[in-house]
């Protein structure tokens, strides 16, 4: 397979490196590919290259660098390097790559902005005041008394599927 050629998003006045390895069906947004190893060196290096091969065999691998690493821009303001920005980063290289859902890889330092990431999608979901949690959430606290009312079936952005969602009511 041969290096793609690297692409930037825009996202608040910053460019965000990106690069799509493979052509699947299915989108794999890896997540913390720049933490790592920038984006422009993954395919120089031996065992990044097959891992990332192997990753675009099963679909296609968009990998980034978030704002400030590698060869994405570097915000004038430092205290805008969070989190929230490293999720915003993978929206805007979404956005670019035209896809509307897809996997989310993570491992090590970039599983909370992918914990952000999915969890911002529920978030959008609420109604004001209201938290709304997965079966995963309501499965795990079965039995500890906590109460939740079920808020039906909702497509989340970026989420494969649809999911069911709850509402916590009290204690």
């Amino acid at each position: 397979m041969e290096t793609p050629g690297t692409h930037y998003a825009r996202r608040a006045g910053l460019h965000i490196g990106y690069q799509v390895w493979g052509d699947g069906e299915v989108d794999i947004l890896d997540v913390g590919c720049g933490t790592f190893i920038s984006i422009d060196e993954a395919g120089e290096q031996p065992r990044w290259r097959r891992y990332t091969e192997r990753l675009a065999a099963c679909g296609r691998v968009i990998r980034f660098d978030p704002s400030g690493i590698g060869l994405s821009d570097t915000p004038t303001d430092l205290d805008e390097l969070t989190f929230d920005a490293w999720v915003d980063d993978a929206l805007a290289v979404m956005e670019a790559v035209g896809s509307t859902r897809a996997v989310v890889l993570a491992a090590s330092g970039s599983s909370l902005p992918a914990f952000i990431f999915a969890a911002a999608r529920v978030a959008a979901a609420a109604a004001t005041g209201e938290v709304l949690v997965s079966n995963t959430v309501v499965d795990v606290v079965e039995g500890a008394g906590i109460a939740f009312v079920d808020r039906g079936t909702h497509t989340l952005k970026g989420v494969p599927d649809p999911r069911r969602l709850w509402a916590v009511a009290g204690a």
